[in-house]
């Protein structure tokens, strides 16, 4: 491969037959737009002083599948890699402040995409029209969050919901969803009542209903609610558990009774 440079600037990338690595050298800040427009790499490897990604550098690499970018980049420009339909996984770093538009649309088999919280936005998840994305990926509240199978038109509420926790907001996602968002979160739940929007009661309930055990384990431990209503819910739980047949809710109402697996032996705890 020949590299045409300007200063550190990488003006133009010229692919030799056979070639399907792309190592950017060490030193290069910034890769000019349309630097390698339409070439065929399969692997890109940028370096960590890279700094500014320009519009159109790598659109149309229809053979890429496998990319790294710097911890350092702080722009990624329009459609930067649009059309790169054999991307299936994609790492944006957390250095980044700015992406262009449509800078990654049309990267058909994206699967997995990982977004810096400051940087996700429905703007950005409308504009890649990548109907393949299966999981998104971010840091909310100090914890690693992913979410599965989310349709393109939920995002916006998700992201609405994030800016300002709110249970009238979140019953705008799918119920199926919605409980995955907040079993993931699972701190979150103490810090939506200081918004006032619902009930530590009501909240359980809901939990129990929707069969999030773990969730509803923490909550039981939180504090935040009365000795009768938690025995209300136990009660609930345990009746709910038995007629739909959930094992994992029994064996964490058990647990929070105080009963373990050798007490059904002993005929302490019957399910």
């Amino acid at each position: 491969m020949e590299f045409l440079t300007k200063d550190s600037i990488l003006l133009r990338v010229k692919q030799q037959p056979g070639e399907n690595i792309l190592r950017v050298p060490d030193g290069i800040t910034e890769i000019a737009p349309c630097a390698c427009f339409g070439q065929a790499w399969q692997q890109i490897l940028l370096p960590e002083s890279l700094e500014v990604i320009e519009r159109s550098a790598f659109e149309g690499c229809h053979t890429l599948w496998n990319l790294h970018l710097s911890e350092n980049l702080c722009y990624l420009g329009s459609r930067a890699f649009a059309d790169c339909t054999a991307l299936k996984a994609l790492r944006l770093p957390d250095s980044l402040t700015d992406i262009g538009l449509q800078a990654i649309s049309g990267c058909t088999a994206l699967e997995d995409l990982w977004i810096p919280m400051h940087m996700l936005s429905p703007t950005l998840l409308f504009d890649t029209k990548n109907q393949a994305l299966r999981r998104l990926h971010f840091r909310y509240l100090n914890r690693d969050v992913s979410l599965e199978r989310l349709r393109l038109r939920d995002w916006e509420t998700v992201y609405r919901f994030m800016q300002r926790p709110g249970w009238d907001t979140l019953n705008q996602v799918p119920p199926a969803l919605r409980f995955t968002f907040v079993a993931q979160l699972g701190d979150l739940i103490p810090e939506l009542f200081r918004f006032g929007y619902y009930t530590p009661y009501g909240v359980c309930c809901q939990l129990i209903d929707n069969h999030e055990a773990e969730l509803l384990c923490r909550l039981l431990r939180s504090n935040l609610l009365t000795d009768d209503e938690e025995k209300e819910l136990l009660a609930y739980s345990l009746k709910q558990a038995q007629h739909t047949g959930d094992a994992q809710m029994q064996i964490v109402v058990m647990r929070e009774l105080g009963i373990t697996e050798d007490g059904i032996g002993k005929g302490k705890f019957r399910l």
